[in-house]
């Protein structure tokens, strides 16, 4: 009989099956075991085994060997600048040989002055690690480097630089640190600026050289009371002196230039800030040219503005005195000039339109009254529309028409008709409304005319020839009947031809009186 278990050494022995019980009693298996040999070249700082029942851990490894249990183990080997990782079997009774010879070389950086200090970081897939492997001073001689890429920063004087190193394994890998330094000359009018850093650093006054400078943008500010500060951004070439001049700007001035590059980029026509902000600069500075003409520039559009808006609202003189105004303030700019005359030429231009639009509505207007006049009267008016509208064309006024044609009708010989209403009921019209009493009824007409021309006078006028009904008939022979009770004769039993004639005379007679009056 064999007993076996998966970590223990098998166990068997004899037994003769009889009759009864056979107690073996309690067994106890062997732990199967075996040897690990860890070697590392180089030596590693420390190694850790680790399985599920043992563990181990050594320092300064080179060569170990162990009894262990046998079981699966991780065996952790730790460099000075990186770590390496084996999953391992110790079989039982057998020797496990567990190698580490990482690739590993020297870096040797230099540089030729004291005081320089580097950090180095491993660059993985082309990313630079945040890990910082080593800092310290240079020159610097780092072995048991793994092969592969790094880069080391080397920071000098504030300077910084970044090199990219790749270590070759069983190699002493060779960098050497240099910076590309140059120098920056900076001067100002007027002199006495203080110069700082990005880092607000004060290096000195104008002009000044600043040397040890590294390749690339270097960036600071010079700065004076009084003056607006000024950013400077020089590109520095290695082993070569730049320059950097300007003319520093007073607070004031600089503050105005800089509404007005935003009041540009704004399109904004509030032009009062830009005037106070040059004003107080042309204070500050009466001899700043450049600030005397802003301000009598943007005095200018504001009073072309204010000449604009004064067009828009319809007042086209107070427009054009305004432009005057606006010239008066730089009467010997030619460009001004032109710019006031171009305005001036298109408020003129506006007025002519606009005396135009105003004689055209003018025009429209003589016209439609009396149509709209006469339209609304016949709307509120009974039987208006049993009667045809007629119109008129004459020459002549209408004030001396109205007078005239209220006579034609109320003082011929025959057939006198008597005025109801005579009106001015708008400007340049009237209207006449007329009666003409007869045995069976009377005829009445309403005539409305306007002046819709120089010369010309426009009529509108509809005659209505009314009857009396049946129960009326009497009372209206005798002139007692009552309006209301007046019919249109189209509703009487009368003869066609009746009708229409009597139509006909009623038109015509009204039209004869209407001529008469106009050629009288």
């Amino acid at each position: 009989m064999v007993f076996m278990h998966p970590k223990g050494r098998p166990f068997s022995t004899n037994l003769f099956i009889g009759y009864g019980a056979h107690n073996l009693g309690e067994l106890k298996l062997q732990r199967a075991a075996g040897s690990l040999n860890i070697l590392s070249t180089p030596p590693a700082q420390s190694v850790t085994v680790r399985g599920p029942e043992w563990r181990k851990e050594l320092a300064n490894v080179s060569s170990e060997k162990l009894a262990a249990p046998a079981d699966e183990y991780t065996v952790t080997a730790v460099y000075p600048y990186f770590t390496v990782e084996k999953t391992i079997t110790v079989a039982d009774n057998q020797e496990t040989l567990c190698l580490f010879t990482p690739a590993v070389g020297v870096l040797q950086a230099t540089f030729g002055h004291a005081g320089a200090r580097f950090e180095l970081r491993r660059v993985e897939n082309f990313q630079m690690q945040n890990q910082v492997l080593e800092r310290g001073e240079l020159p610097a001689t780092l072995t048991g480097l793994q092969a592969g890429q790094y880069e080391l920063r080397a920071i000098y004087q504030g300077l910084v630089a970044n090199r990219p190193v790749e270590i070759t394994a069983a190699h002493t890998n060779q960098l050497e640190v240099e910076f590309s330094l140059g120098s920056v000359l900076l001067e100002t009018k007027p002199a006495g600026a203080t110069i700082r850093d990005a880092q607000g650093n004060e290096l000195g006054t104008t002009p000044f050289t600043l040397t040890g400078v590294p390749a690339g943008v270097w960036r600071g500010e010079v700065a004076l009371p009084n003056y607006a500060t000024v950013p400077v951004a020089m590109n520095v070439l290695a082993k070569q002196t730049v320059n950097f001049q300007t003319n520093l700007l007073r607070r004031s001035f600089a503050t105005a230039m800089a509404l007005l590059e935003r009041s540009k980029k704004e399109s904004d026509e509030n032009f009062a800030p830009l005037i106070e902000a040059f004003s107080a600069a042309v204070t500050e500075d009466p001899d700043n040219e450049v600030a005397v003409r802003i301000l009598n520039k943007t005095r200018v559009a504001q009073a072309l503005m204010k000449a604009n808006n004064k067009a828009k609202s319809g007042d086209l003189a107070g427009a054009l005195q305004d432009a005057d105004g606006a010239l008066a303030l730089m009467p010997e700019d030619p460009d001004m000039q032109q710019l006031v005359a171009n305005f001036k030429k298109d408020i003129q231009a506006q007025q002519t339109k606009v005396a135009a639009d105003n004689q055209r509505e003018a025009a429209a207007l003589r016209v439609s009254r009396p149509r709209d006049y006469f339209a609304k009267l016949m709307s509120q008016t009974r039987h208006s529309a049993e009667f045809a509208e007629q119109d008129l064309t004459v020459h002549g006024e209408v004030a001396d028409l109205r007078t005239k044609l209220a006579d034609a009708l109320t003082k011929s010989f025959l057939l006198k008709f008597t005025i109801e209403a005579n009106e001015q009921p708008f400007a340049e019209g009237f209207f006449i409304q007329a009666k003409l009493p007869d045995l069976t009824g009377f005829r009445r007409c309403y005539i409305v005319g306007g002046q819709t021309a120089d010369g010309e006078v426009t009529i509108r006028f509809k005659v209505f020839e009314l009857g009396w009904s049946a129960d009326a008939a009497l009372a209206g022979l005798f002139g007692k009947a009552d309006e209301e009770k007046a019919v249109p004769i189209t509703q009487l039993q009368r003869q066609p031809g009746v009708v229409e004639s009597k139509r006909a005379e009623g038109i015509q007679m009204v039209t004869e009186r209407i001529q008469k009056a106009a050629e009288r």
